[in-house]
Order: C-alpha cells, then sequence, then structure tokens
C-alpha cells in the first residue's frame, strides 16, 4: 500500500481515505473482516513507509476520541488495543499533551476509560518508567 501511487495534487486526501478506511474496517462490529494483526500491521507499514501518513492517521484518531462517547465499548477496546500496539511501536510517540483533559473527566467518562485502557495495555508491554515519563 506504501508504494501505491497517490495522485500528485492531493495525496493527503487519499491518505485519509486510506485510513478512514482501515479504522473502519478494524472496528466494523460484530467483527472486523480481518484479524486485527492484519490492521495493526499495515497501519504500522504505511507510517513508516508514506512520511505524511501519521499524521493523517493521528487525525482520524484524534476525531474518534472526540465521538468516544458515541462509540461502542468493543470498538473503543479495539481502538485501544491497537493505539497501544502502535504507540509501543514507535516509542511511545503520541500528543498526550491534547489529552490532558481528561484527567478531570469522571471514572466513567468513555475517553477516560479509553485512556486508562491504554495506559494498562501499554503497562502490559513497555517498561514502566519509560511510560511514565512520556505522559503528562
Amino acid at each position: 500500500l506504501g508504494t501505491l501511487p497517490l495522485p500528485g495534487d492531493h495525496p493527503e486526501r487519499c491518505q485519509f481515505l486510506v485510513a478512514e478506511t482501515l479504522f473502519g474496517e478494524m472496528l466494523a462490529l460484530p467483527r472486523p473482516p480481518h484479524a486485527a494483526v492484519f490492521y495493526h500491521v499495515v497501519i504500522q507499514d504505511l507510517c513508516k513507509t508514506i512520511q505524511t501518513f501519521p499524521k493523517m492517521m493521528a487525525k482520524m484518531v484524534g476525531q474518534m476520541f472526540t465521538q468516544m462517547a458515541r462509540m461502542d465499548v468493543e470498538a473503543r477496546e479495539r481502538l485501544a488495543d491497537w493505539m497501544a500496539h502502535h504507540l509501543s511501536c514507535f516509542d511511545l510517540a503520541w500528543t498526550w499533551r491534547s489529552w490532558a483533559h481528561v484527567a478531570a473527566q469522571g471514572a466513567d467518562h468513555p475517553q477516560r476509560r479509553f485512556c486508562k485502557s491504554v495506559v494498562r495495555r501499554l503497562c502490559r508491554s513497555c517498561f514502566h518508567q519509560r511510560l511514565a515519563a512520556s505522559l503528562p
């Protein structure tokens, strides 16, 4: 996918469409068309191959984060699985400061539950000190 020729006038539109399609399929209910690892690897490879793809992917995740209250719990947990895996592959690089407001939310707020799920998964795959240093 990373080597497909994109239109020269607006390649970012195609990248956003690819990101939207991948996340849409990965979060499809009752189950996605492919195993979760397929989406994890494809998104990871696109981020490594296309320099501007991580920005499109982050926009997509940001949009889903703002609509977290409308997201099905199963889809939210799949997204948390993907995000924890993705972050562990990319040195825990994320703009956590833009999500700092979550700390003031109630324990049952969907955004807070999502962040908690991601951090819980990261605790299983990363050194605690490294994880703590990356969070605000």
